[in-house]
């Protein structure tokens, strides 16, 4: 995308969100795309435009989210040192930094 076209979409989006008044963004903002289910007290679905997710609130769900994050974080550290040799090195640096910046702001916001 060029710069002066993205700046002048810009402009005219913030431009139209200001001339909306505060009933009809808070309308908007209200009725959220997205739609939680719960099927049980652990149990839920979330359903949005491109698709659903069934998920699992609880120890078994967290525990197994956990596994899951460490299972892939190794594979896609040992793919990378293996397909980019030197270079690999320097890409799981910036993944591991990545991994501990984003970490440290989650912590910083109470998440």
């Amino acid at each position: 995308m060029q710069r002066r076209n993205f700046i002048r979409n810009s402009s005219l989006a913030v431009a139209g969100l200001a001339f909306l008044s505060n009933k009809t963004l808070a309308q908007l903002l209200a009725d959220p795309t997205w739609k939680i289910k719960m099927l049980t007290d652990t149990i839920g679905v979330f359903t949005e435009k491109g698709g659903t997710i069934v998920f699992m609130i609880g120890k078994e769900g967290l525990v197994g989210g956990g596994k899951a994050f460490l299972i892939s974080f190794i594979v896609i550290f040992a793919l990378m040192l293996l397909y980019y040799n030197t270079a690999g090195w320097v890409a799981n640096i910036a993944l591991i930094l990545n991994l501990l910046f984003t970490i440290g702001v989650l912590m910083a916001l109470d998440f």
